[in-house]
């Protein structure tokens, strides 16, 4: 029994000794790229949603740069039956739609096209999310106006 003792603590040492230089070579050779990756990600979020906010009266204008943008558009206080919205596109073949609209109660609607007409059932903050639609062709760069009436 003492004999098999003394055979398997010097294995036990020299597994445990090279895993931990394997480990350490492996650490002090290994690029990490995934701090780069999380870098480019950090700046892609801060230039991928155009946020603007409505009120009553007024055109809304805005440039889609990049083929990823999407612009959120919120309608605060809506207390009328309808929101009516139209986008005017500017240039040839186009492809920017409303995609989706957010509730008050944080559900979604949609898809709907370049136009929206939708029956408000609750009072709140409604949001117009609006971006190139990714199943179509068409070049989605350049600007967007956005026309909205409440009823």
């Amino acid at each position: 029994m003492r004999y098999v003792m003394l055979l398997i603590l010097p294995l036990m040492i020299s597994c445990h000794a090279e895993t931990t230089t394997n480990s350490d070579a492996r650490d002090s050779n290994t690029i990490i790229p995934a701090e780069r990756e999380s870098n480019e990600s950090e700046q892609a979020n801060t230039d991928s949603i155009i946020k603007m906010t409505f009120h009553p009266g007024q055109l809304l204008s805005t440039t889609l740069e990049k083929k990823y943008q999407r612009i959120h558009v919120e309608i605060p206080e809506v207390e009328a039956d309808s929101l009516i919205g139209k986008l005017m596109l500017p240039g040839e073949n186009r492809n920017v739609y409303v995609s989706h609209l957010i509730l008050p109660d944080n559900e979604t609607d949609g898809p709907f096209g370049n136009e929206i007409r939708y029956a408000t059932k609750d009072t709140g903050t409604y949001t117009l999310i609006i971006g190139p639609n990714t199943r179509a062709e068409g070049n989605p760069l350049g600007e967007v106006n956005i026309e909205i009436d409440l009823k």
